[in-house]
């Protein structure tokens, strides 16, 4: 998703190929340098997390990160995501989202949802948003499932965790200022490798899906 104008912030494992470019809003827009966070390793929750720079600045709006948020089991959050509404389905591309819980704390991530109101597969790199006085704030993205795919809590690496290094990247690579009180806007759209990973407004659904 979009966290400013020049940053796609997405999961580190969705960033392991080569990149030059992400669609936003219908439109292939070139990108300068990706990066994942040094500490990732594959098959591994803690660190997943990355950003691309982009080369073009689109005339869209972002969605801020929440970096000061800290987890509590029973926080409210919501997942949204691009990917599929089941395991077995095949369809294009749909924003949908789900409001639910966070049910767990692990070392570099937590759970959230439930077997019924989770992530599925092609959500990951997706953000968890958290509401703040009627503004929605990024503090976490979707990594995979903690068990069954579709059918289990979804795995998310909080992005507080990796503040400093998220906060020292953007301000060694990106050249648009940053903006905390930008809000949920209309109509971007960026896919990176395995995720789509912007933010749209769009109509509440039943349930959001990770890989």
């Amino acid at each position: 998703m979009l966290v400013r104008r020049d940053i796609v912030l997405t999961s580190a494992h969705c960033l392991a190929g080569p990149i030059d470019h992400v669609t936003i809003a219908g439109t292939a827009t070139s990108v300068i340098k990706c990066e994942r966070h040094p500490g990732y390793e594959p098959g591994r929750p803690a660190h997943d997390i990355g950003y691309c720079v982009l080369g073009d600045l689109p005339a869209v709006a972002t969605l801020a990160m929440g970096l000061d948020w800290r987890p509590i089991v029973g926080a409210p959050v919501t997942l949204a995501g691009f990917g599929q509404s089941s395991a077995l389905a095949r369809e294009p591309p749909t924003l949908r989202m789900v409001d639910t819980t966070v049910v767990g704390i692990g070392d570099g991530f937590l759970a959230s949802g439930s077997p019924t109101a989770t992530a599925c597969r092609g959500d990951s790199g997706g953000p968890m948003l958290v509401n703040r006085d009627g503004a929605l704030y990024v503090v976490g993205i979707i990594e995979g499932a903690t068990a069954a795919i579709c059918g289990s809590p979804t795995q998310v690496v909080p992005t507080g965790l990796d503040r400093d290094w998220l906060a020292a990247g953007f301000a060694t690579d990106s050249k648009a200022p940053f903006s905390r009180g930008q809000r949920w806007g209309l109509g971007c759209a960026a896919l990176v490798a395995c995720t789509l990973l912007a933010v749209l407004r769009a109509r509440r659904a039943p349930r959001v899906r990770p890989r």
